[in-house]
């Protein structure tokens, strides 16, 4: 749990004679992924690499690199997932600062990002459609929620899932009221 920006972790074993206590002052949600080492480490197992964040990394020269040296170093994280780990939720909350701040081109620009650096992520292109949508280009909401939706249907994993299935309800009838209105 947590607040303010602070997510935490509190674990105690009193019959193991420990106890500590995670803090990150970030939204990131991996303090359970790090548990998991700590736990190992306690418990005399071995432990995982933990992986960088491919964000952080682009985030860092977001705005020295060309698009282009940008699209290369995109392309780099997505070749080195033992090294990188890219996470949907991070990509949204740069685009969301620049989207409240009424910055949508740089909004625009980081949510696009999100699907060049993860084109299986459904995800990332259901928050570009709703992007489109926000600001008034239906057709190419129409065209990403489509495809968010044929990525889902397309997945053995996913498509018979309730929530894939409640998922694609949801953005069908969005695209029923495009086409209405």
């Amino acid at each position: 749990g947590g607040s303010e920006g602070v997510n935490c972790y509190y674990f105690i074993a009193l019959d193991e004679g420990y106890t500590y206590f995670l803090a990150s002052n970030t939204k990131s949600f991996y303090l359970s992924d790090i548990n998991k080492q700590i736990r190992n480490i306690i418990d005399d197992k071995p432990t995982e690499k933990i992986l960088k964040s491919g964000f952080e990394r682009i985030a860092l020269t977001i705005n020295t690199l060309s698009e282009d040296e940008l699209m290369k170093k995109v392309a780099f994280i997505r070749t080195h997932p033992e090294e990188y780990y890219l996470a949907l939720h991070e990509f949204n909350e740069l685009a969301w600062k620049y989207w409240i701040d009424e910055n949508y081109d740089e909004a625009f620009r980081i949510i696009k990002l999100a699907t060049v650096a993860m084109p299986d992520n459904a995800g990332a292109f259901e928050v570009l459609a709703e992007a489109y949508m926000e600001t008034g280009n239906n057709d190419l909401a129409i065209q990403n929620y489509t495809k968010t939706i044929n990525m889902l249907l397309a997945d053995p994993d996913k498509k018979d899932k309730k929530w894939a299935k409640e998922w694609i309800a949801d953005m069908q009838e969005i695209i029923q009221n495009i086409n209405n209105n």
